[in-house]
């Protein structure tokens, strides 16, 4: 099959991500179906090392650094990450480069004929996300990398990135998200997010972790004979407090080179740079000098991420969707201007009122809108207050250009709450990103698929644009 039809074969698998769960689908089926797609697909994971990356903020920062890094010391690095911006392709990388998209097709084709016959398995349909995991361990092999660096998906124990033993396990900062299914206090997540670490190889985590969980990091890992290492403003230090000494699993590290604050940056990118510097130390050694870490990392963007947009106005894009990404947020805007116009939409799952909260103290006017994601929430359906000028604009690309407008050349302005709405904000904006598209035999199929559609449900359809590729659906009350 070609790119866009091994597109809609993964577009037809359950997604929690767009709010479709597998139906009638047990826990502990999980990780035992991820083992058996890898299975089908001749055990690929097992011909590289692995390195997982968990925690609630900042995993696709660490992630991406640590592959930079790698990279720089001449380890040739697949990255796996979630969710994407703007094409899926963005979720798999070899040496920092999105893989073609015959390659994927390629891919996409293999798992289809291996998968055919599944259900015999007995755990259940695949989803779409354990596809996508195991089609990046496949391409990874495929093109020959010594590293690859996984960043989970949601909480750890049941992650498809989980379903095998990876080298090096490492812990970004733990917050309350995805509260539902993770759990409602830091302890409890923390604990689910743990499983990612394997009894013998080293746990990597940071010192700014919440009081809360970092006593449980400390008491899972003394149990579970997890060598626990800890990356602090100035060290790495061992689970007892010690700095890392030659004789530690993590080989004795020390950083390269030290990351300092930038006006530029946001105060947990040094944080996250740390974690990153200390996972590439181990895994590179003497390879990673102060020279090609300092220039790796100050030269380091991820899309998305305390983006900016635009200078006049100052145009601020940030993913931040929990109320401790948004407080960290709301203190790194602080630094740089003390009003802002906020335009902020919410997917489900997340404590959107919490975020408004973080943000309020610093905004002039907060523009509530949504994504064009199935998982956005109505802007109605969140709260605005009377301290605070406010509106909703239901359509983003209106409410970017309403925030900029009010903002003035002078003004600032912070799209967040969402990397869903984020993405339509880097396209409204023009930042550099690569379009899916589609072909034209899919065009066509879609239209075909409408037009039969609209005559089950009894809908009026009519073509109205030159090449028949414009529908115009109607009901008896009007346009639909």
């Amino acid at each position: 099959m070609d790119y866009f039809h091994g597109k809609r074969f993964l577009d037809t698998l359950a997604d929690w991500e767009r709010g479709r769960p597998p139906p009638h689908s047990s826990l502990g089926h999980y990780l035992p179906r991820t083992a058996a797609l890898l299975q089908r697909l001749g055990d690929p994971q097992l011909r590289f090392k692995s390195v997982i990356v968990g925690g609630t903020n900042g995993k696709g920062t660490v992630s991406s650094l640590i592959a930079a890094l790698l990279e720089e010391g001449g380890c040739r690095t697949g990255l796996y990450t979630s969710p994407h911006l703007h094409s899926e392709r963005e979720r798999i990388q070899v040496a920092r480069r999105p893989l073609s998209k015959d390659h994927w097709a390629e891919a996409v084709t293999r798992l289809y004929d291996v998968t055919r016959g599944f259900e015999s398995e007995g755990v259940g349909d695949f989803t779409k996300f354990e596809a996508l995991t195991v089609l990046a361990a496949l391409m990874f092999a495929d093109a020959g990398i010594e590293l690859g660096i996984f960043e989970v998906g949601l909480g750890g124990r049941y992650d498809a990135t989980n379903a095998w033993d990876s080298h090096l396990a490492v812990l970004t900062s733990i917050g309350l998200d995805h509260t539902a299914v993770l759990g409602s206090d830091l302890e409890t997540i923390a604990s689910d997010k743990l499983h990612i670490s394997r009894r013998g190889r080293p746990l990597l985590t940071t010192a700014a972790q919440p009081t809360e969980a970092m006593a449980t990091i400390r008491q899972w890992c003394a149990g579970g004979g997890v060598p626990l290492y800890v990356a602090g403003p100035n060290a790495v230090e061992t689970a007892e407090g010690g700095k890392s000494a030659p004789s530690s699993g993590l080989g004795g590290i020390s950083y390269p080179w030290k990351p300092s604050l930038s006006p530029e940056r946001s105060c947990t990118f040094v944080e996250n740079a740390r974690l990153a510097l200390a996972a590439a130390a181990h895994l590179l050694g003497a390879r990673l000098t102060a020279d090609r870490a300092q220039h790796t990392v100050e030269a380091h963007w991820w899309p998305g991420r305390f983006e900016r947009a635009s200078s006049q106005p100052l145009v601020l894009l940030d993913g931040a969707h929990n109320p401790a990404a948004a407080a960290a947020l709301a203190e790194d805007l602080r630094s740089l201007a003390p009003r802002w116009t906020f335009v902020i939409g919410i997917s489900s799952g997340h404590d959107g009122a919490a975020v408004l909260r973080a943000l309020l103290p610093l905004a002039r006017e907060v523009i509530l809108t949504c994504s064009d994601h199935p998982r956005a929430v109505d802007p109605e359906e969140l709260p605005l207050t009377a301290a605070v000028p406010g509106r909703r604009i239901a359509n983003c690309n209106q409410a970017f250009e309403a925030a900029v407008k009010s903002a003035g050349t002078d003004g600032h302005v912070c799209v967040t709450g969402s990397l869903a709405l984020v993405a339509r904000a880097r396209e409204y904006f023009q930042l550099p990103f690569e379009r899916e598209g589609i072909s034209e035999e899919v065009a066509l199929e879609s239209l075909a698929c409408l037009t039969m559609a609209c005559k089950r449900l009894g809908l009026k359809h009519q073509r109205v644009s030159a090449n028949g590729n414009v529908l115009r659906v109607s009901a008896n009350e009007g346009p639909v």
